[in-house]
């Protein structure tokens, strides 16, 4: 994926997602304001001096903190920032307790003013916002990441938006939907909650440029050689955790289509010791001046093995055509040469490995196909081991128990 593609997505998310908690947030304090609401009457509340929530009408119960309006308007200082057609929460538990639940939180057709971010839906389900705005506050105090504990989430919360539509860059960005899988969690000896296992997939994350620039130009380049007027790309991202004797084991999984171009997978193993949890939780309010504040990560966070797969469905013949018309060359020639850097440049750097991995790669050049990468050492390797791998790069490949090989088409 491109680095605007990766910019777009995480833009979007977090537009998306930073507008959840203060929304809950301002419907809470409408619903102690308002019971019913007259139908042809615009309703303004004041949230504070800054921020005004208006809506054309909705129906309240109080004693449920539940409720729904219509033709939402949100402004902060006068300035409109988010419109929604429709809102709808349901709620359990006082709002005062120490678990007041958000069961289920529903943004129709929201749109984030200035931003040129529209999104068709947001849901939210059973989460205790409670304890997440502790959370929330306990983090500004000491530090730390905020969702790695799931501060507020059960196995039964549940995130998802569909239809969002952002432009940046010159590129025109949709996402069909973004999802939360299962979640579930554990809890470390010391009563710290971790998630045991996470994941979300996105759908038809699709990307149209729509300004020619120097941004978007080799993308446009590429799309038109295969026939697209689109980069449309799937991904599914898991992580599940398993206690080991001096930390926690995990594997994290990511999977990527990018649609008539290529398709990647990669299955990481890694052992984080509870010293180097510990410094993670804390790297934030952590001096890393000195070697000493880093050796628990350096020496806690251990490779144990790690699986990259590459499909190749059109990308390499899409790039072989662009350089193909910049060198005016034939495209047998541009193989040939990206062959010989290859090989080259891997048997310059790797006097010993370099020609064994070049082969596969030459092969997928010439034939198509795949490549699979596997790191297989004989024993989990310290983050530490990398610093030594960068001065003897041979012995890196052998320590680590690198394979490449060729795949045939699927």
């Amino acid at each position: 994926m491109s680095l605007s593609g990766v910019s777009l997505l995480s833009s979007s998310i977090r537009l998306a997602s930073v507008t959840l908690v203060p929304l809950i947030a301002m419907c809470l304090l409408c619903m102690f304001a308002v019971n019913v609401m007259p139908a042809s009457a615009q309703i303004s509340i004041n949230i504070d001096d800054d921020t005004r929530l208006s809506f054309r009408s909705g129906n309240f119960d109080v004693t449920r903190y539940s409720g729904r309006m219509l033709d939402v308007s949100l402004y902060e200082d006068d300035r409109l920032i988010l419109t929604a057609d429709e809102l709808v929460m349901e709620s359990s538990g006082a709002l005062n307790d120490q678990d007041f639940f958000i069961d289920n939180f529903y943004l129709r057709n929201g749109i984030i003013v200035g931003e040129q971010l529209r999104f068709a839906e947001i849901t939210v389900e059973n989460v205790n916002i409670a304890e997440f705005i502790r959370a929330i506050e306990k983090r500004e105090e000491t530090g730390g990441p905020l969702l790695a504990t799931g501060a507020g989430l059960s196995s039964k919360s549940r995130l998802q938006i569909k239809g969002i539509e952002i432009v940046a860059d010159g590129i025109l960005a949709k996402v069909k939907n973004i999802e939360t899988l299962g979640l579930s969690f554990d809890q470390l000896p010391d009563g710290q909650r971790f998630f045991k296992d996470f994941g979300f997939v996105v759908d038809g994350f699709r990307m149209t440029p729509i300004e020619i620039s120097s941004d978007t130009e080799e993308m446009k380049r590429v799309l038109d050689a295969r026939g697209l007027d689109a980069l449309t790309i799937d991904i599914a991202i898991s992580q599940a955790v398993t206690p080991i004797v001096d930390g926690l084991g995990v594997e994290n999984m990511i999977n990527l289509e990018m649609h008539d171009l290529a398709s990647m997978q990669m299955l990481a193993n890694v052992d984080l010791t509870f010293a180097a949890l510990q410094t993670l939780s804390e790297i934030e309010h952590t001096d890393f001046s000195g070697l000493e504040q880093v050796t628990p990560i350096l020496e806690g966070l251990r490779l144990r093995a790690f699986t990259g797969t590459y499909y190749d469905l059109g990308l390499l013949d899409a790039l072989v055509a662009v350089t193909s018309e910049d060198e005016q060359m034939q495209s047998a020639d541009v193989r040939t040469n990206m062959r010989l850097a290859i090989s080259q440049g891997l048997q310059a750097f790797l006097p010993r490995n370099g020609m064994d991995l070049a082969r596969p790669i030459e092969t997928l050049i010439q034939q198509g196909g795949g490549l699979e990468l596997e790191v297989r050492p004989a024993q989990p390797v310290p983050l530490a081991s990398f610093v030594g791998f960068m001065f003897m790069p041979d012995l890196a490949i052998e320590q680590l128990g690198v394979a490449l090989t060729h795949l045939r088409s699927q």
